[in-house]
């Protein structure tokens, strides 16, 4: 019996961008007698922004020869799982160095010397949270006291 495919989320492993595919994780090559070509197909994702074909992993079970994909391994998650997002301090303004610094200590419950140092070795991941909307009201807030930030997916999901 085969798996149904599902779709995910991939984050492609050349421009580390994330796309939607469709997945089937487990294929029986005897039952359904597969070809080759096929378990590729199913075992792979090409990315629409640089066109590169990065191996999913699929689990061949009944099969009586060892199947080998030359591809890159991408990173996925099934599309219903809820993203995490990362908001990271990317370049501060000098001049707003104190203004920002009160805001990060306010939004991290960071030390000052914390800060000072996060601040120091920039860019920074600031904080990772499912809530989208939550993260983009802390960015306007950064913003407003005069640091460049982005919101972005993790990369450690």
């Amino acid at each position: 019996m085969t798996s149904p495919p599902e779709e995910i989320i991939v984050e492609c492993p050349n421009c580390k961008r994330w796309y939607e595919a469709w997945h089937r994780p487990s294929i029986n090559r005897l039952i359904d007698n597969f070809s080759d070509e096929f378990i590729e197909k199913a075992s792979t994702a090409i990315c629409p922004y640089c066109n590169c074909k990065a191996a999913l992993g699929i689990w061949l079970t009944n099969s009586v020869e060892q199947i080998t994909i030359r591809v890159p391994q991408a990173r996925f998650r099934r599309k219903s799982d809820r993203p995490l997002y990362a908001l990271t301090l990317d370049h501060i303004d000098p001049t707003c160095r104190l203004s920002i610094m009160k805001v990060i200590r306010s939004i991290t419950n960071l030390g000052l010397s914390d800060v000072k140092e996060l601040l120091e070795h920039l860019p920074q991941i600031l904080i990772e949270d499912r809530d989208q909307k939550k993260l983009e009201s802390l960015k306007t807030t950064l913003e407003a006291a005069g640091a460049q930030v982005t919101i972005d997916y993790s990369s450690n999901q």
